[in-house]
């Protein structure tokens, strides 16, 4: 299971310092100015376009917004909360399926999720893992990026300043979101490198991450795949929490 070494610090999300403590320090220390590293993910053209929208002046025509269902005032707000709760609750269940320990040593009787094969006869490869973390991460993008663009059009409805920040998360998820999802997508390289890890010193693991004495080094590399997952569902919703936050705090405006 995961430990943190004595002494160790970790800064930056969840995610960062979860997998710097599976695997360990995941970059070297960057001896550049933030300006210059960001520089690396904006391109000129991008920072044009984010200038120009927050100067209330957009380089390209926005999608047209979808007509406004008649909510209620704060309803529309509720209603897209429950969306994403109900979207973050499914995710989760489906990530502790996906990460489900071993069945085998539970007995024949033992109840099977009905989304998860049991582990018991998958070889020990990181294959199947693999597969299932890439399977969780490509329904995590298409659900969060549907739900996203439905925030962004309310938000754009309630008045010009919030359909400037709504523009403005638009141009940021376009200009942001491609190397984002490229750092997301090595998720399971780290994940990979500590199942290697794990396998190749299950016979030294100290009793304290042994509950059990029959409990394998396959059910705590689950285990931490588990947090892993999570982990980045969090840092995937972040933005639409943001969204949602500025859709309860704005009123819409009277026609």
């Amino acid at each position: 299971m995961v430990q943190e070494s004595p002494g160790t610090r970790f800064t930056g999300s969840t995610l960062i310092r979860l997998l710097t403590q599976l695997t360990g320090p995941l970059i070297g220390e960057s001896k550049q100015a933030f300006s210059e590293r960001l520089s690396q993910w904006v391109t000129w053209t991008d920072a044009i376009e984010l200038s120009a929208t927050l100067q209330g002046r957009p380089t390209r025509t926005p999608a047209a917004p979808a007509p406004a269902k008649p909510f209620e005032q704060g309803d529309e707000a509720r209603e897209l909360e429950r969306e994403l709760d109900a979207l973050r609750n499914a995710f989760a269940k489906s990530i502790a399926e996906d990460c489900a320990p071993r069945l085998g040593k539970q007995g024949a009787n033992a109840p099977v999720p009905a989304k998860a094969a049991p582990f018991v006869d998958m070889p020990l490869d990181f294959a199947p893992y693999r597969r299932r973390c890439l399977s969780r991460q490509q329904a995590m993008e298409a659900g969060i990026s549907a739900l996203r663009s439905r925030l962004r059009t309310a938000l754009s409805q309630r008045s010009p300043h919030m359909a400037r920040l709504a523009a403005l998360d638009e141009v940021m998820d376009n200009t942001l979101g491609p190397r984002e999802h490229a750092l997301l997508a090595a998720v399971p390289k780290f994940l990979e490198k500590h199942f290697e890890r794990l396998r190749k010193t299950r016979d030294e693991l100290p009793a304290e991450d042994t509950p059990s004495p029959d409990e394998p080094w396959l059910d705590l590399f689950c285990k931490d795949m588990h947090a892993a997952l999570l982990a980045e569902l969090d840092v995937r919703l972040q933005p639409l929490e943001g969204l949602l936050e500025a859709l309860r705090k704005t009123p819409r405006e009277p026609s």
